[in-house]
């Protein structure tokens, strides 16, 4: 479950408008309303505290699992290998940078 969606339900279950997390935490309505809606992510110095105002462990909010998925795998390996093409092709090739 992604963490906008964690928050939404803790907030409902608790009976919590959005007014009042934006009081608690001090932050902008807008700001929670779209981390509701998965357009953006509280800063990571703000999980305690929803946490602590949701009543719940701090790794409900941020869940963590121990082996990353194949799409954070792939991102990662994407953003820092390079890849080609294959010609006339929609599959990419990985090519490992070479050590001189």
């Amino acid at each position: 479950m992604e963490i906008g969606n964690i928050i939404r339900r803790y907030r409902k279950e608790k009976n919590l408008t959005q007014e009042e997390i934006v009081r608690y935490l001090g932050v902008s309505a807008p700001a929670v309303n779209k981390w509701e809606r998965g357009n953006s992510l509280p800063d990571i110095m703000l999980l305690a505290p929803i946490a602590r105002l949701l009543d719940v462990s701090p790794d409900i909010p941020f869940p963590f699992q121990k082996e990353p998925s194949d799409e954070e795998t792939f991102g990662y390996l994407k953003d820092n290998e390079e890849w080609k093409e294959l010609p006339g092709s929609k599959e990419s090739l990985f090519v490992s940078p070479v050590s001189e």
